[in-house]
């Protein structure tokens, strides 16, 4: 049956986390409705008393008479199936079912069409290429520290019927070098009209370089060095909530999601919540002695551990240049509350938290082709009398692909 075979297909794209080092999954409410179609049920027949299996439908099409039945497997089976028809006959709790989909399609999900249009279309086939780094700078005593990970790169097909994809990634940087991948990054969003909903996950146990250390120099004089430095890991996760106050004429996914077109300009403040965790832990104590002098004191082990719960607000603009392209600009501050956990590096503490989110694309649409680059950056900070650190997650990309 076609409905095992969807859900096997769910099965999979479950079960596909675990085959690559980086993936992007997301869910749109935009187009929804259309996803019950004759080629996802299954046809069935009926007998005189309604039994389901043999003969036919009492309230089927007449030759004779040309009535149509309104039963929700003829009107399907006739191409004449739409969930939003209110004259559809269901039984009881498929009715309630149809009924809770189309209030909150009607409450979350709608658009002025004069400025966000649907495509049309239900599936997408695309391939997108992935990478992203790890930034960090720390103070101490007006001694600066600045490290930088390596790009880690990833590219892959994904193929997705409505809210339900399937999705693979390979790892560049290990079929490069043929060492075991130590680093991983996982997204999940979802977007309706009214709100977007991003959880997100990043590991990095490869190490990163120090790029610059106090005022130390290399053999050739130069302070921006390139030094691998092993004893740096970083573990990131959180949660991100934002409600879009101009719904109904702004479409953020116009630009990353390709799922409907921003057909004029229009922007939206933001409002939402962000929870996150991080855990960044540095042991310089095996640098060479040239670099240890210039750290201050005699502590090298560094930790923060640390959660954060946030205001999150900001701004978020469509500019639609020309009628096949959309360039999105965001940017985000998150307030509130940090909470430095035990074994950090200034033990139990609380402090305020400040932290920056920012991103960015470019669509082009060309009638069911589509095609478009994307960067982000997300920036924590730890600031403190004694301390300040940041790290950020930096991730840029290109995407092309049809809907169909």
């Amino acid at each position: 049956m076609k409905y095992r075979g969807i859900l096997t297909a769910i099965l999979i794209h479950i079960c596909a986390a675990t085959l690559q080092a980086s993936r992007s999954y997301s869910l749109s409410a935009d187009s929804v409705a259309a996803a019950i179609s004759a080629d996802t049920v299954p046809a069935l027949t009926y007998d005189a008393a309604g039994i389901p299996g043999v003969g036919g439908n009492p309230d089927a099409p007449d030759t004779a008479g040309g009535t149509r039945s309104d039963w929700w497997l003829d009107r399907i089976k006739d191409h004449t199936y739409s969930i939003a028809d209110t004259t559809i006959r269901y039984p009881r709790f498929l009715k309630f079912c149809v009924n809770t989909y189309n209030w909150a399609d009607r409450t979350f999900n709608t658009y002025d069409h004069d400025y966000v249009l649907p495509t049309g279309k239900k599936w997408k086939a695309l391939v997108r290429m992935s990478n992203w780094t790890d930034s960090y700078s720390m103070t101490l005593d007006r001694m600066h520290i600045r490290m930088l990970s390596e790009i880690y790169s990833g590219i892959g097909p994904s193929v997705s019927f409505m809210a339900v994809g399937l999705s693979y990634q390979a790892n560049l940087n290990r079929l490069v070098s043929h060492r075991p991948a130590r680093q991983k990054r996982y997204d999940f969003s979802f977007s309706c009209a009214l709100f977007w909903v991003n959880v997100y996950y990043s590991r990095n146990r490869d190490g990163t370089e120090i790029r610059q250390i106090g005022h130390y120099h290399d053999e050739h004089g130069k302070r921006w060095i390139k030094y691998h430095f092993p004893d740096l890991q970083l573990e990131s996760y959180g949660l991100d909530a934002y409600y879009f106050f101009n719904h109904g004429r702004y479409y953020h996914g116009a630009a990353y999601n390709y799922s409907k077109i921003q057909k004029r300009s229009q922007g939206s403040f933001m409002l939402g919540i962000s929870l996150a965790h991080q855990d960044i832990d540095m042991d310089f104590s095996s640098l060479p002695q040239a670099m240890q002098a210039q750290i201050p004191g005699t502590q090298r082990h560094f930790r923060f551990n640390y959660n954060d719960f946030c205001v999150l607000a900001g701004y978020g603009y469509n500019w639609v240049f020309h009628p096949k392209w959309v360039w999105n600009i965001t940017g985000m501050g998150a307030l509130g509350y940090k909470h430095s956990l035990a074994d950090s590096v200034e033990g139990r503490c609380e402090r305020a938290a400040l932290n920056v989110k920012g991103r960015t694309a470019l669509a082009y649409n060309l009638g069911n082709f589509f095609a478009g680059v994307f960067g982000s950056a997300d920036v924590n900070w730890y600031k403190s009398h004694d301390y300040s650190f940041a790290n950020a997650i930096i991730a840029f990309g290109a995407v092309t692909g049809i809907r169909f």
